[in-house]
C-alpha cells in the first residue's frame, strides 16, 4: 500500500482491518516519516518503508477523505444499547449517533 503525502491525514483505526496492519506493508514519502510514525492510523502499520517522491505504484492511495455521507448511522441509547439506524420515530431523550468516523450526542 502507498500513501506519498506530505502531510498525512489522520483518521481513525478502523479505516483498515486489523489484519491489514499487521500484513500489508505502508510506501511512504521519507520527508514524512516522522508524521507517519505519530499519525494515527499510519502508524499502526507493522511493516513501513520510506520512500522518495519519484516512487510510483498504480495502487497507491492518492486521497484520504472523511466521508460519513454513505457510511451506515447506528443509534445507540446512552447505556450503550443499539435502537436502530435512525433517530426517526424514537422518543424523546438522549441518544449516541455514530455514522463512519462521526460520533455525536442527539437530543430529541
Amino acid at each position: 500500500m502507498t500513501y506519498l503525502a506530505e502531510d498525512p491525514v489522520a483518521s481513525s483505526a478502523d479505516l483498515f482491518e486489523d489484519n491489514t496492519y499487521l500484513t500489508a506493508t505502508l510506501n511512504y514519502l521519507d520527508t514524512a516519516k516522522d508524521k507517519i510514525e505519530a499519525t494515527m492510523p499510519w502508524f499502526r502499520f507493522i511493516n513501513r518503508i520510506g520512500r522518495d517522491a519519484d516512487y510510483k505504484e498504480d495502487s497507491a492511495i492518492s486521497e484520504v477523505q472523511h466521508s460519513v455521507d454513505d457510511a451506515e448511522v447506528e443509534v445507540y441509547d446512552m447505556r450503550g444499547v443499539k435502537v436502530g439506524n435512525s433517530t426517526e420515530g424514537l422518543p424523546h431523550g438522549v441518544y449516541i449517533v455514530r455514522q463512519g468516523c462521526d460520533t455525536r450526542k442527539v437530543a430529541i
